[in-house]
């Protein structure tokens, strides 16, 4: 269900294991997230609402954003500075291959419900992202 508090308890898991593990050092260094494509914008308003910490700055890939081209925002991802990164469900997709040479310790997938049949083609191509860590949020039984 809409309005549990998913979307805060996903930000709080990231930034507790970008800043600090069990034993005191960061359990992760860089961390994505996957969802519809008119929810990449809300994720990184929610993520600037709650970490005002610069390093949790977190780029953000739409098909819409004319800007900057995705591939581009998937390297800078990759070999910069940015934990984490926010994206569409369908250019996940495409760049799964350039998503999993970054090496994220952490893969969310919000609205999982739509994860369900293992056949689709954005399921196998997000299981080709090697993550020690995957969460599946969904308000769906």
């Amino acid at each position: 269900e809409m309005g549990l508090g998913k979307t805060l308890q996903s930000i709080a898991l990231f930034h507790t294991m970008l800043t600090r593990g069990p034993y005191g050092k960061p359990m992760i260094k860089k961390a994505v997230i996957v969802t519809n494509s008119s929810l990449v914008g809300n994720w990184k308003n929610e993520v600037r609402k709650w970490l005002t910490d610069a390093r949790c700055k977190p780029l953000m890939v739409t098909a819409k954003s004319a800007k900057q081209d995705p591939e581009e925002v998937i390297n800078s991802f990759r070999t910069g500075f940015h934990p984490l990164l926010i994206i569409s469900y369908g250019l996940a997709m495409k760049f799964a291959n350039l998503i999993n040479k970054a090496k994220p310790g952490l893969l969310i997938c919000d609205e999982g419900h739509k994860l369900k049949n293992n056949e689709i083609k954005v399921v196998k191509a997000l299981k080709n992202i090697t993550t020690p860590r995957r969460f599946i949020l969904t308000g769906t039984p």
